[in-house]
């Protein structure tokens, strides 16, 4: 399993074994849940 994070949209797109799974990909607007906005928690490089 492997997972692409972009921030510009807050996607999070997922793979399995290579191939994206679109029935797992949320971004700030299609995500499945409330109708409140989708944010990526703040990401710090350590």
């Amino acid at each position: 399993m492997e997972f692409h994070l972009d921030a510009t949209d807050n996607r999070v797109t997922v793979y399995f074994d290579g191939v994206e799974q679109p029935d797992l990909t949320v971004s700030t607007h299609q995500h499945g849940g409330t109708s409140d906005p989708f944010a990526l928690p703040g990401l710090r490089q350590s």
